[in-house]
């Protein structure tokens, strides 16, 4: 054999070899860490072997339990260290021995990575499953294509580079081949570039101007340019008259202006469309702009663009958008007309149905609407309850729970991944417990999955209970959906301000699922989601330490000052739920903005002409649960000021003096 096999032979015999030291080392050692997780142990013994760091709270650091459950997390931990080393067979099996946790998913990345990076593609293939990160996708296609799977590793290239966002750098030695063997036509660089615009990634549609040959390059740095200062359109420099090559800019800035500025948008439309001729697709984009954007204002002018759209041009959005503009408007004959021109899917939905009824009502039908209200009312949503006010029917909130013996609790606590997933929050790991927990739900059955839901509100775990009810297909336990913990601080809470419980818990459920640890992106925490700069002005007005307001994961000091700010926002909007409820999403100043000007509105008009859509489902939503927890715990339900009408600006302020 020549010295160079000969050496080559050898590294590689030594590599090897290595390999399988640092694997039987590794082994002895899970197996020793193994014999001392015992069924025995403090939750501190147990981080320590564990190597785990996260804080204990000081209550269950001495907590004893069975550690040996957690087993797999020993093998998985101390498989990681090596896994570059390590040899196929054992991670292997590793993914048969534990495909049943969600180890094996978490192992399976890892190792897909480990052999991606060391460029080990048939390898790759063998042990690739299909996720929803890009990162294995592009993966996945470079491997197809470095072991000859060219003509499919290009199709998936197609598809990956053909996104609004920047992709992932793992593909960039796919498109580099893709490319390379195929220059990129035009009008494809061109769909990504309107994709990257229209989604408002800017850094990729400037990137993919680079691309672009110089004939058309000019072009698309004009779009660059009118998204970021709109006004162009009117400049004739950049627009001449009549230069139908660029009236698809011209109503991309049109939508640009009407976004910031409907009036705007209206002066440079009524001057451009003098000198321009604009396809009839084209000016209808543009009228659907300028309407919408008034409607968001709450603007009257709404209805002259709106009376310019052409039915054939309307989209399911902008026909939910017209509908809210003649509620705002209490235009009854027209809203009939408009309900009956969408989708009978859409027409089937409680909203409009309901609208449909008010309409009807309105208009002097009052047979033909009872009805509809009729078959409204027993629904226990937003819209049967206030189908149910319009029959004068009483609203009984009746929980209805399924049987469960002893045998089926126990065989669902016996479950490895519950019991995982119990170790796991005993040592603080509740990212990992979760984990566990809806690993081992999504393949239990549905009797199951509702005595898991039962479970988790029975441990506290009230927002994991809450959310294990979403998988349920039919669930009429109002109580479990419906929980009502910490009620002696609600109570206590409430009581100062004569304010019905039923709204606080309406607003904890909506704001933070009983989640007493949630943090937002924002920043909001606690139950009732309150900003830490909120907390510190509310604790100094009730005459709490500056300490208490840092404290906002304690429910109590949370429930006290989000009650408090809760009852200002009351008193500054006639008690009005809708309202308060609306000023706690969207703040104070914008509800402001959508009183009405002058008379008044009901206030279901008032509720489902919010312009924001979020902050309308918000309200929607806790008006829905305020009912049923006033049902809950009254077993009656008396909306008071909830019916009254919403009145303006200069009135509230009056009232408020």
């Amino acid at each position: 054999m020549a010295p160079s096999k000969i050496n080559k032979f050898l590294i590689v015999a030594l590599t090897v070899s290595m390999g399988l030291l640092v694997f039987l080392f590794v082994t002895k050692t899970i197996r020793e860490r193994q014999l001392t997780l015992s069924t025995n142990q403090s939750v501190v013994s147990v981080k320590k072997k564990l190597n785990w760091t996260n804080a204990l709270p000081s209550s269950v650091q001495n907590t004893k339990f069975n550690a040996s459950v957690l087993y797999p997390y020993v093998v998985y931990s101390s498989l990681s260290l090596i896994l570059k080393t390590l040899p196929t067979t054992a991670v292997r099996d590793f993914l048969i021995q534990y495909q049943d946790t969600p180890l094996a998913d978490k192992m399976r990345k890892q190792w897909l990575t480990v052999l991606a990076n060391q460029e080990k593609w048939e390898l790759f293939l063998t042990f690739y499953q299909p996720y929803p990160e890009r990162e294995f996708q592009c993966f996945y296609a470079t491997a197809l294509l470095k072991t000859g799977s060219v003509s499919q590793a290009y199709n998936l290239a197609d598809k990956l580079w053909m996104v609004p966002y920047s992709q992932s750098p793992a593909c960039d030695i796919l498109f580099a081949s893709w490319i390379g063997n195929q220059p990129l036509p035009t009008e494809k660089i061109l769909e990504r570039f309107y994709m990257a615009l229209k989604a408002g990634n800017i850094n990729v549609a400037k990137y993919l101007v680079t691309l672009l040959p110089a004939e058309v390059k000019k072009q698309a740095m004009l779009w660059l340019e009118v998204q970021a200062l709109p006004t162009l359109i009117v400049d004739p420099t950049y627009f001449k008259d009549n230069d139908e090559s660029l009236n698809d800019i011209i109503i991309y800035g049109i939508q640009r202006l009407a976004s910031r500025d409907a009036d705007d948008a209206v002066a440079a439309w009524v001057k451009l469309r003098k000198s321009h001729h604009f396809t009839a697709a084209q000016a209808q984009l543009a009228i659907k702009a300028i309407a919408i954007a008034y409607i968001k204002g709450d603007s009257s002018q709404a209805g002259v663009w709106l009376q310019q759209l052409e039915p054939a041009y309307l989209d399911n959005t902008t026909k939910q958008w017209r509908l809210l503009f003649t509620l705002q408007e209490e235009n009854w004959p027209l809203l009939i007309e408009w309900i009956e021109q969408l989708p009978s899917a859409d027409r089937e939905e409680a909203q409009w149905k309901y609208w449909y009824a008010r309409a009807l009502e309105k208009m002097g039908q009052s047979e033909a609407a009872q009805k509809i209200y009729e078959g409204l009312a027993p629904q226990a949503n937003y819209y049967g309850f206030l189908a149910a006010f319009h029959e004068n029917h009483p609203i009984v909130i009746e929980s209805e729970s399924l049987p469960i013996t002893l045998d089926e609790v126990s065989q669902f606590l016996s479950i490895p991944g519950i019991q995982r997933m119990r170790a796991l929050y005993s040592i603080n790991q509740k990212e990992l417990g979760n984990a566990e927990w809806w690993f081992a739900i999504q393949h239990l059955p549905q009797k199951q999955r509702y005595i898991a839901a039962k479970v988790a509100n029975a441990w506290k775990l009230y927002s994991l209970s809450l959310t294990t009810t979403t998988y349920l297909s039919d669930q009429k336990d109002i109580d479990l959906i419906y929980p009502k913990p910490y009620w002696q601080e609600v109570k206590t809470a409430a009581a100062p301000f004569n304010m019905n419980p039923a709204f606080i818990y309406a607003i904890i459920r909506q704001e933070s699922l009983f989640n007493s640890q949630a943090v937002s992106y924002a920043g909001a925490q606690g139950l009732m989601q309150l900003m830490p700069a909120t907390a510190g002005m509310l604790a100094k007005k009730n005459g709490l330490l500056p300490s208490d307001a840092e404290n906002l994961t304690d429910p109590a000091i949370n429930i006290q000052l989000g009650t408090s700010y809760l009852n200002r926002l009351l008193s500054a909007n006639h008690n009005n739920p809708a309202l308060a409820a609306a000023a706690y999403n969207a703040g104070p100043n914008r509800v402001k903005k959508w009183l009405p000007k002058q008379g008044s509105v009901d206030f279901d008009i008032w509720v489902d002409s919010i312009p924001y859509p979020e902050t309308r489902t918000y309200v929607q939503h806790v008006l829905m649960y305020m009912i049923i927890y006033q049902g809950l715990l009254n077993k009656q339900v008396s909306l008071g000021n909830l019916l009254e009408p919403v009145y303006p600006l200069s009135i509230l302020a009056s009232q408020e003096k």
